[in-house]
């Protein structure tokens, strides 16, 4: 769980190829899932006091003319204001757990949209999709590469 609440790629095949586990297909699913909703509400929280720390900050040195007042529009802020103009929350959600990971997407959906209950409602059912996902094409790899090596034994058995 503690892995799909930072990095949700990673919590699948942890969960369904643990040696120290044996989780089934619904279970290896309730654990991301969980871990991946504990880490949005988690990052969610963090986040909200982090922009709060970095803007007081910010508006203390603005104000005591130690920095200027600019926005700063780097390439990455570029891709990723083009990126919410085009596809929004769902966007963010859709990507946060396999590409941005769940405290990236998190920090970035929040910071762009204030509406929590939205936020938390888009991440979870990302988190629940890609679950199934995840683990459906874990489960389809286990059960072929083991009819594989059944298959393989008993051409090998049959030769002896």
């Amino acid at each position: 769980m503690l892995v799909s609440s930072v990095k949700f790629l990673a919590g699948p095949p942890v969960a369904y190829y643990g040696q120290l586990s044996e989780f089934s297909y619904f279970e290896s699913n309730i654990y991301c899932i969980i871990g991946g909703t504990a880490g949005v509400l988690f990052f969610m929280f963090l986040s909200t006091h982090t922009i709060k720390i970095l803007n007081s900050v910010k508006r203390f040195f603005t104000k005591s003319g130690n920095l200027k007042a600019q926005k700063i529009f780097t390439t990455r802020n570029r891709r990723i204001v083009k990126f919410w103009r085009s596809y929004g929350l769902m966007g963010i959600a859709i990507i946060t757990p396999i590409i941005l990971s769940i405290p990236v997407g998190t920090f970035i959906a929040v910071k762009l949209n204030s509406n929590k209950k939205k936020i938390f409602l888009y991440m979870f059912c990302s988190i629940v999709l890609w679950s199934v996902i995840l683990t459906t094409f874990f489960e389809a790899i286990e059960r072929i590469s083991f009819e594989e090596l059944s298959s393989s034994e008993k051409i090998q058995t049959s030769f002896l």
